[in-house]
């Protein structure tokens, strides 16, 4: 006989690993727009950001704050007596800062920028306008293992699913979600191996169903003060069209909501 359960979202559980160190990263660059843009790029990404203005009281704030990473634009502010290339020296000359990586940003980067830069010890580069897959991957380089790096993006988002497991019903939300799979909230969660078909809605009533196999599993009292119990889940069997059907999904949630009409030059 078929069962049909159902679990409500529950807020108060934590969506992403609390007691995890929080990176922090220092933002230098002097384009008022750029500054909320890529701060909210990285909010998502689970960083803590430090918008700065150019000058030389940015070499002081990054001897003091000790940042993960930096983010710097090379270009140079009319304003400003000094430019990002010389920030990026003082940066990599002075033995308390020189370890720090740091990311180059701008909208031209030239040959010679990118071997002026290379020589410095960057890094990484983007050139703006920055999109949200290759901060991503030049913030994964920077800061995991090739070993162990992600391949996709993922995106904290509590949307309800319609899960089918050996004949019984579900309805559960998730907490996060990328092209290669997605993590289920669920009190006691399905055993590792387990097999299901999952029913996500989509924009404009449609939905997409995937199949997918838990991979691993977190109990309501494993770790409830860092981590959302469930099951992280890995899709299987999926077409080109449903790859490419859920990555764009998966973009529209990660920033749609909030820049689209405040800045569409990065929509």
């Amino acid at each position: 006989m078929k069962r049909t359960y159902e679990e409500t979202a529950d807020e108060r559980i934590p969506r992403s690993g609390g007691g995890v160190h929080m990176k922090k990263i220092i933002v230098v660059d002097y384009d008022q727009t750029f500054h909320p843009y890529i701060r909210i790029l990285l909010e998502r990404l689970g960083y803590i950001v430090m918008p700065a203005k150019k000058g030389i009281d940015v070499l002081k704030l990054v001897q003091f704050e000790q940042p993960d990473a930096l983010i710097l634009d090379v270009g140079k502010d009319t304003n400003d007596t000094i430019d990002g290339m010389i920030i990026l020296h003082h940066i990599k000359k002075n033995g308390t800062t020189s370890s720090i990586p740091v990311i180059i940003v701008h909208t031209d980067l030239t040959t010679d920028i990118v071997e002026n830069c290379k020589n410095l010890g960057c890094a990484g580069y983007l050139t703006k306008p920055i999109r949200i897959e290759e901060l991503y991957d030049t913030l994964e380089n920077v800061f995991s293992p090739r070993e162990i790096k992600r391949k996709y993006l993922r995106v904290t988002v509590n949307k309800k699913v319609h899960v089918v497991h050996r004949n019984n019903e579900y309805t559960l939300y998730t907490a996060n979600l990328s092209e290669g799979g997605v993590y289920i909230r669920k009190t006691n969660p399905f055993p590792i191996g387990s097999e299901m078909e999952i029913t996500l809605p989509l924009e404009n009533e449609s939905s997409l169903t995937i199949k997918g196999v838990v991979v691993h599993v977190k109990g309501l009292f494993s770790d409830i003060l860092h981590s959302t119990p469930g099951m992280g889940v890995q899709f299987k069997e999926m077409s080109d069209d449903q790859m490419m059907t859920l990555k764009r999904y998966k973009e529209r949630l990660f920033a749609e909501d909030i820049f689209r009409g405040t800045f569409p030059q990065y929509c």
